[in-house]
């Protein structure tokens, strides 16, 4: 007997039958996801743009080998009549790890499977997991190719191709108590040769980050602090109470309208005696639901534009080079791609920073590795560490610009050059609270909202307290 399994996360199971609640022992549901059905040979989440840490996707085998070459499972393909079924044992893949898998061939030519879009629901792809003397049948919530000929995702074909592997998901996580685990896959021509198809665990993990040097500290190293009226009073730019709101609790809530691209823009100046080679941000902020752009956009950041100072050089921003003395380390909003996975509860970011050693005239930096939840508070700590010089007074290429989510360093820029000359003047001077749309000509179809907490800089790195965090959060402003 099969019983069908639904559920939110998970599509229309394959099993005809009507719906029957599943028992208390059904298949554990997995609890987290990192790749997504616009995966590419490139990125594993192609919206927030988060790159596989090789290219052509990366996997374990059964011995926890990064790339290995022991599969969970091996099937081979041979002659099979036309619409034949593949099948996989998968048990011990599906009792130790979540149900992601990469499968893979080995040598031959390539064989095409239906995909979970395939107009005949009996062909594709499905998992049957036996456990407790039941029978579970479970429709993949994601599948997709990896071609090496295109950097476009595959995700809504109708076909699985073995030409680069293909990706596929299930919504059962990691459970030893099942019995038995079977991956099915139908082919959707008669498929000639001797090729051998391997199983593997996908995993989307990045690479772990090597930490760069920081100097933790305390609350007494904060040199600046924005909540309650600070945000209007210590602003040094235009508060437009239409766009921003101090709430009741001392959080700012900025507020794109329609048709608009522009949410604040204000700097505050850190104390000309506390500025440091390398000083610390924190926001701790909230992107509600409501935050679907058409692009990317900016977030706030530390930074030394002039502007705060009011020098006659203003620079690092708005396409005007970073010129040795003038720069910025801001946040970029990863853009938001209609129809994705991720489209409504996760963003992404990266640095923005315009620096001297350069690739362009604006402002850039590497996608990090972990999306962000919409609609929950976060702690966002960004470091800036400026450059030194040699003997002769060259620039050094050894300046940094790290960010930390929650505590955990989630990337950073190293052989960042942001200064040419040693003068006080290059120091960081500002925090800029720049909430943006897009980029020229790109407006916000809808009002996009996000509230800051409180933002606070430091010449040193702040503890963080997952306690206060869960208290913001629970409050909910």
């Amino acid at each position: 007997m099969y019983k069908q399994i639904t559920g939110a996360a998970v599509c229309a199971a394959i099993a005809t039958v009507a719906y029957a609640a599943a028992p208390a022992s059904a298949p554990a549901e997995r609890v987290s996801q990192d790749w997504t059905e616009d995966a590419t040979r490139t990125y594993y989440n192609a919206a927030l743009k988060l790159p596989w840490g090789a290219t052509m996707g990366t996997w374990r085998d059964r011995t926890g080998a990064a790339q290995g070459t022991l599969p969970f499972a091996s099937t081979p393909v041979v002659d099979r009549a036309s619409e034949q079924v593949v099948q996989w044992d998968v048990t011990s893949l599906v009792r130790a790890n979540r149900a992601d898998m990469m499968v893979r061939r080995v040598g031959g030519t390539n064989i095409k499977f239906h995909s979970g879009e395939a107009a005949d629901a009996a062909k594709r792809p499905r998992l049957v997991v036996w456990k407790d003397g039941q029978v579970y049948r479970y429709a993949p919530t994601a599948d997709t190719s990896l071609n090496s000929t295109t950097d476009s995702s595959l995700g809504n074909s109708t076909v699985l191709s073995t030409t680069g592997g293909f990706l596929i998901k299930f919504n059962v996580g990691a459970d030893s108590g099942i019995q038995r685990a079977v991956l099915e896959m139908t082919a959707t021509t008669e498929q000639y040769g001797n090729q051998t198809l391997n199983v593997f665990k996908a995993d989307a993990r990045p690479k772990t980050l090597t930490a760069p040097t920081f100097v933790r500290g305390t609350t007494s190293d904060i040199v600046l602090k924005l909540s309650g009226a600070a945000w209007k009073t210590a602003a040094n730019g235009s508060f437009v109470s239409s766009r921003m709101t101090i709430n009741p609790n001392g959080s700012l809530t900025v507020k794109i309208p329609t048709g608009d691209d522009m949410g604040s823009q204000m700097l505050y100046s850190i104390p000309k005696a506390a500025r440091r080679d390398a000083m610390y941000s924190r926001a701790i902020m909230k992107v509600h639901a409501d935050w679907k752009g058409t692009m990317g956009g900016k977030y706030p950041g530390l930074s030394n534009t002039g502007m705060g100072d009011d020098r006659a050089t203003q620079c690092g921003w708005g396409g005007r080079v970073a010129n040795g003395t003038c720069w910025s380390a801001r946040t970029n909003r990863r853009g938001y791609v209609p129809g994705t996975q991720y489209a409504d509860t996760h963003q992404g970011l990266s640095p923005y920073t315009y620096r001297v050693n350069r690739s362009t005239s604006n402002g850039e930096g590497p996608a990090f590795s972990k999306p962000i939840p919409k609609n929950q508070f976060f702690v966002l700590d960004q470091m800036v560490k400026l450059n030194g010089f040699n003997a002769d007074g060259s620039a050094k290429a050894d300046g940094v610009v790290a960010y930390w989510l929650n505590g955990e360093l989630i990337g950073h820029m190293s052989g960042v050059i942001l200064r040419t000359n040693a003068s006080a003047d290059t120091l960081p001077s500002e925090y800029w609270l720049d909430v943006y749309e897009g980029g020229v000509g790109y407006l916000a179809p809808h009002p996009h909202t996000v509230t800051f907490h409180e933002v606070t800089v430091s010449s040193k790195l702040l503890p963080y307290d997952a306690a206060r965090l869960a208290t913001i959060n629970s409050a909910g402003s």
